[in-house]
């Protein structure tokens, strides 16, 4: 028994005897600059004529698995004045308009938009052609452009999609 005694003796102080000394690091002299940066605002252009309109509004995702396309998919398709809208028909990259869009929040602008009936069509990701809608709200958004609106600006507000 004592020989076992001895022996864990001897272990323990062998082992207290390997360990490393533990040093206290000094720290002096530290120097952290901060910089705060104002954030540039998004410049959005404006209608370069009387004879157009601008159009605004902000485009609010709440659906992530339908991003629209990153080349700022906010389309206007014109539509026919004169027949019943019963669907928005697909568009091509011709003859339509796309908008400014800042990707950051959302917020896009079309200019230069002449007298007609259009609407908002978001381009996704994988390339569907889905109708804006007001939010919180089942309604397409379509709109007139008037007479009255050329030089003006009509907001939107938000709108969403599907």
């Amino acid at each position: 028994m004592k020989i076992i005694q001895r022996f864990l003796f001897l272990v323990i102080l062998g082992l207290t005897g390997c360990q490393a000394p533990t040093n206290t690091p000094q720290i002096s002299n530290i120097s952290i600059d901060v910089s705060t940066s104002t954030p540039v605002s998004f410049v959005f252009p404006t209608s370069n004529s009387n004879e157009f309109a601008t159009i605004k509004g902000n485009l609010l995702v709440l659906d992530i698995s339908l991003l629209p396309n990153p080349d700022d998919g906010i389309y206007l398709v014109p539509l026919d004045n004169n027949s019943p809208i019963s669907t928005i028909p697909a568009f091509e990259d011709v003859n339509i308009f796309q908008a400014t869009v800042n990707e950051v929040d959302g917020e896009f602008v079309f200019v230069n938009i002449p007298i007609g009936k259009y609407a908002v069509v978001i381009l996704t990701r994988n390339g569907a052609q889905i109708p804006a809608s007001q939010l919180n709200s089942t309604s397409m958004v379509i709109f007139d452009v008037k007479d009255s609106d050329l030089n003006n600006v009509i907001d939107l507000g938000n709108i969403t999609f599907p």
